[in-house]
């Protein structure tokens, strides 16, 4: 499931704004600091939560304030520094009168805003072989606690491009490529199998890892945020690897185990010339004290790639784990930089 959701929150503790008199703020979500209008909302209120990177119709009167000369359709909110301190999206009335939980976004007619990448994604999709589920992480923000104090953690920039996924598959005989959501059908022109045409996919995890499926991210291609490259010399780098016949996601040291296997294979097959395929940066293995200061600044700063902001980092546990509720404990935190950068 995505982080994504427009929701009818209740505000819970309202604070002022410690540079501006007529400005409060609170905390939705658990995570996800808001600046309002004084008086605007109160203690116990219900309000829908647009967040970061919601595009609003601005034909909807509870936006019509964002409408300025050559104003389009829609508006992006975005996050920003007001008087100096963060917020993350805005808060409109309960106009419809929908209940607290609820996903009003449909309601609203609010999209969500993507990136614009010059780069051929391939339109054209295979089948659904089910054989690894949509590939999403939750907001650290949000699910701060679930993560149990006192677990090896390892903490990984996260890489501003697009998701893919590798898989030789034994039942098939053959190299099955997946974006975000979907199979894609095979051509030298789209994204994901460039991807996999120039790191020899096709041979190296059908002679490696067969039926192991990894996850990358795909980068070079997103304005802003090339990392020392562009669209004709795109980039992978792994940060998931996950075995097809069980359903499971390997433990950080398989992974790192599957990944030094295919780095062996590159150079004794191909020779040290190939590209290598390598990790996402690793920004610590520590044990988790919960989301500390400290943590928090992990996120923020230059890559570890290339001198620019870095989006911000995955946490994930060491060896796999689970929660009830949300799923796999491997979570997402976005930088306050890269929130705020212009090209994010």
């Amino acid at each position: 499931m995505s982080e994504f959701n427009v929701q009818v929150v209740k505000i819970r503790e309202v604070k002022d704004h410690e540079n501006a008199d007529s400005l409060q703020i609170t905390v939705v979500n658990n995570g996800y600091p808001v600046i309002f209008k004084k008086g605007s909302f109160k203690e116990n209120d219900l309000a829908v939560y647009i967040p970061v990177d919601s595009l609003v119709p601005l034909n909807n009167e509870y936006f019509s304030f964002l409408i300025t000369p050559g104003s389009t359709d829609f508006y992006r909110i975005k996050a920003k520094r007001l008087r100096g301190v963060f917020s993350m999206g805005m808060l409109i009335k309960n106009y419809g009168n929908w209940s607290e939980g609820e996903n009003v976004q449909d309601y609203i007619g609010i999209k969500k805003w993507e990136p614009e990448l010059n780069i051929d994604l391939g339109s054209e999709n295979e089948p659904d072989y089910g054989l690894t589920s949509y590939y999403d992480l939750k907001g650290l923000r949000q699910y701060k606690n679930v993560i149990p104090i006192g677990e090896t953690v390892v903490i990984s920039e996260k890489i501003h491009g697009t998701n893919s996924c590798f898989v030789w598959s034994t039942e098939y005989d053959r190299l099955l490529v997946k974006s975000h959501n979907a199979y894609k059908i095979e051509s030298p022109t789209n994204l994901y199998w460039k991807t996999a045409i120039k790191y020899n996919l096709q041979r190296v995890l059908k002679e490696v890892c067969p039926d192991i499926a990894i996850f990358g991210e795909i980068f070079g291609m997103t304005k802003g945020f090339k990392y020392g490259f562009d669209s004709s010399n795109l980039q992978l780098r792994l940060f998931d690897a996950y075995n097809i016949k069980t359903n499971q996601f390997l433990d950080f040291d398989k992974l790192q185990e599957i990944v030094d296997n295919i780095d062996d294979w590159y150079t004794h097959k191909l020779g040290p010339t190939y590209p290598s395929l390598l990790l996402v940066p690793i920004i610590s293995i520590t044990t988790w004290c919960g989301l500390t200061e400290e943590i928090k600044n992990m996120a923020e700063g230059n890559s570890k790639l290339a001198n620019h902001v870095k989006e911000g980092f995955v946490v994930g546990t060491f060896n796999e784990m689970y929660d009830l509720h949300i799923g796999r404990l491997k979570l997402k935190y976005h930088g306050e930089g890269f929130l705020t950068n212009k090209h994010s």
